[in-house]
């Protein structure tokens, strides 16, 4: 709830559903992450996971405990390399509710972490999984008719995001690299996947407000140059995918039913559909690789 990553609708407006709906899109990727890392591993691969428990960040422990233990270390550090103000350090430390350390700093370093250890790794591919919402579906407590899939990759820096040394240093790898390229032909085959097994479309850049006015055209449907974290900090082959969203009036319908287990975590069919859709692109990409 803190991240507002959380979608909830009462069974009133929804015909055809008995219950309130409830999804917790952490709750949605870890699955789908566990279903893919299993089948990847079935062909092979050696697979990754930046977490691999529910509720647990990328640090190994939960917001509480990392709060308690790493928290004023974390903001020091921060401070010292000039990433908070002297008047955000402070009002961080003696005035901001759980809230607002959670979203002002937790989050932020919570994906520098995530970097961190995708970068430690050297992956050959980097898949970063995420489950969409209607940007216009405010609050999210009311189904949608809208419903696409898109994917992410490195670029699309606007002239504010390259004031720090570090940025300008990714900037230039990613312009010196071929990681964008390379990042997109990957996607293209997830986006693909996703689309066709899913049979949900790829979201055009009118699609949505932000794709408008903060990202990039590639030439690919469905993917667009974002500069996200992820998308500029982690090194290599990249595709930061959303296969649906959450919030259409079919998807949270079947989202919602609790009807496989996966390690211990109650889901529903629709979440395996979108790890084999996963999976498949993969597998297609690398089938064509030289």
């Amino acid at each position: 709830k803190m991240e507002k990553k959380w979608v909830e609708m009462k069974k009133k407006p929804i015909k055809g559903i008995k219950e309130d709906i409830k999804l917790i899109e952490g709750e949605l990727t870890l699955a789908t992450a566990l279903i893919l890392k299993k089948k990847l591993e079935a062909e092979g691969a050696t697979v990754m996971l930046t977490r691999d428990n529910p509720n647990i960040s990328s640090f190994g422990i939960d917001f509480k405990k990392w709060k308690d233990s790493l928290f004023h270390k974390s903001l020091d550090s921060a401070y010292a390399r000039g990433d908070v103000s002297f008047e955000e350090r402070n009002f961080l430390l003696k005035k901001a509710n759980d809230t607002e350390i959670f979203r002002r700093f937790f989050v932020s370093e919570e994906l520098k972490e995530r970097a961190r250890k995708i970068n430690e790794f050297h992956p050959d591919l980097t898949l970063v999984i995420h489950y969409n919402v209607d940007e216009t579906n405010q609050n999210w407590n009311k189904p949608t008719k809208k419903d696409f899939v898109m994917a992410f990759v490195g670029g699309g820096f606007a002239s504010d995001e390259l004031d720090k040394p570090e940025t300008r240093i990714d900037f230039l790898r990613l312009l010196l690299t071929d990681d964008i390229e390379h990042s997109i032909d990957f996607s293209k085959y997830i986006v693909n996947s996703l689309s066709e097994k899913l049979e949900v479309p790829a979201a055009l850049d009118s699609c949505a407000i932000y794709l408008r006015d903060n990202c990039i055209t590639t030439g690919v449907n469905g993917v667009f140059c974002r500069n996200l974290t992820l998308t500029r900090t982690v090194k290599g082959t990249l595709c930061y995918g959303e296969s649906l969203y959450q919030d259409n009036i079919n998807e949270c319908k079947a989202l919602s039913k609790k009807e496989i287990s996966v390690d211990g975590i109650k889901t529903s069919k629709r979440v395996e559909e979108v790890a084999d859709a996963y999976f498949q692109g993969v597998m297609n990409y690398v089938k064509k690789k030289p």
